[in-house]
């Protein structure tokens, strides 16, 4: 113990654990501790920062704002062969809106009862989002139907993640760019749910389905994922693509999977004196 070190000459040496201890007069603290914590910064634009901050404005800082007009041009490209209402940017965000509402608020039921009116003398509670989106369920099917993200005609056997590969790329750069995080990085995985079909079984399936039994949401896309330490905010996200095209990915060969994972999703702030914290899922003496 520190006592029993302290109490002994520092000419003596104690064994421990087949090593010689030498005693010493003072026990060296790391500088760093002497300063306050670093706290998670947001680096407002001058369009968000007026005002008092809501859940709307953190919303929109987060939002990678520069896929929109790609998004709009190749959702139109559809909808104009279609003969339908071309898509404006408030209007993208209300369909965004109505997702987002369906997934904290699932009901049972088609999709038609979000817009079904509560019945006089019921208990129910109407979600009626005609009046609270201010779009119909009709125009919703419209656009959810003709979505894309990206051209449309990419080559997806060379990249079968194409389609939504450059939104995940600019998702971590408008991330890197607004936030400047703590001094505590976490390293884990998400998923995200898909009851679709795996491509090798169609062609319009997902490129690579991963099945976790443990986990909540046990069958869809596998993310790797660092998040700020203070605040839980998603940092960055990395796509799990399956085995072979996990192994041509950068640091792979020379470093592993679990390790490559942590290096490359901690790339951006190399240097900064971060500390990341991870399971044993990336957990090593090579990590």
């Amino acid at each position: 113990s520190d006592s029993t070190v302290s109490s002994r000459s520092t000419d003596e040496t104690l064994p421990c654990n087949e090593r010689q201890w030498e005693a010493c007069e003072e026990v060296l603290l790391d500088e760093r501790m002497k300063y306050a914590r670093k706290q998670t910064k947001f680096n407002w634009p001058q369009e968000l920062e007026l005002g008092v901050k809501s859940y709307e404005k953190y919303f929109f800082l987060l939002y990678p704002q520069q896929t929109i007009p790609q998004m709009l041009e190749e959702t139109n490209k559809i909808l104009l062969e279609q003969r339908r209402r071309q898509l404006t940017k408030g209007e993208f965000f209300r369909w965004l809106g109505i997702r987002l509402a369906m997934s904290v608020d699932p009901i049972r039921g088609g999709l038609k009862n979000y817009w079904e009116e509560a019945e006089e003398g019921t208990v129910d509670t109407s979600r009626h989002f005609t009046a609270r989106f201010h779009m119909g369920r009709h125009r919703f099917q419209n656009i959810s139907s003709a979505f894309r993200l990206v051209e449309v005609n990419h080559d997806t056997v060379i990249d079968p993640w194409c389609p939504i590969r450059d939104f995940v790329e600019q998702f971590n750069l408008r991330r890197q760019t607004v936030i400047t995080p703590g001094e505590i990085l976490v390293v884990d995985e998400c998923m995200s749910g898909w009851d679709g079909q795996e491509l090798r079984y169609h062609h319009k399936g997902i490129p690579h389905l991963t099945k976790i039994p443990r986990k909540p949401v046990s069958v869809g896309v596998e993310m790797k994922a660092i998040a700020d330490g203070n605040t839980g905010i998603l940092m960055g996200l990395e796509i799990k693509e399956g085995k072979v095209r996990q192994q041509q990915k950068k640091y792979h060969e020379e470093l592993g999977e679990g390790t490559a994972v942590v290096v490359r999703l901690a790339s951006p702030w190399k240097c900064l004196g971060k500390t990341i914290v991870a399971d044993s899922a990336f957990s090593s003496v090579k990590t």
